[in-house]
């Protein structure tokens, strides 16, 4: 089952992947606004998202994609608007966001002169990630990912897929 929504320039297509859970509701957007300066990047816009659903949000270059996404993981706050997740209003950044939902930017945040070990490292550093378990969880995303043999590749060196597996 799947349907449309346009909102301004964007457009928003939905599909249900298990239609026994389709009433669950994740993600609840009302009225989210996001204005830099003059230039309003999000105007009201407003949509749900599904539990075991696929939700595509299409648009136009400068339409607000982007923008929609960093405040749904809380990288910059909206201006207006709310954002709900499972029922639960979500004020300010918010780490369930984050666990249970990825966002993959168009520009990767990685040093090009370091390592992809080294990036991992620089990461875990930023995020607190105690030297003991650090190790552990590298080895498991380097193997996991296929990466492993790259490790001491450096990110410039890297195609756009394993940037992106970074």
């Amino acid at each position: 089952m799947f349907f449309q929504a346009e909102t301004e320039n964007l457009r928003i297509i939905k599909g249900i992947m298990d239609t026994a859970i389709e009433n669950e509701e994740f993600l609840r957007v009302e009225n989210l606004t996001k204005s830099y300066g003059s230039i309003l990047a999000v105007n009201n816009v407003s949509f749900s998202v599904k539990k075991a659903s696929i939700t595509i949000l299409s648009g136009p270059d400068g339409s607000g994609k982007s923008t929609i996404f960093k405040m749904l993981t809380g990288l910059v706050l909206p201006d207006k608007g709310s954002i709900y997740l499972k029922g639960r209003k979500v004020d300010r950044f918010c780490r369930d966001i984050v666990r249970i939902a990825g966002y993959m930017p168009e520009k990767f945040s990685l040093y090009p002169d370091l390592s992809v070990e080294e990036n991992l490292n620089f990461f875990a550093d930023i995020h607190g990630v105690e030297h003991k378990r650090r190790e552990e969880l590298k080895n498991r995303l380097l193997s996991k990912t296929g990466m492993a043999r790259f490790k001491n590749r450096r990110a410039r060196d890297l195609s756009g897929g394993m940037m992106q597996k970074l």
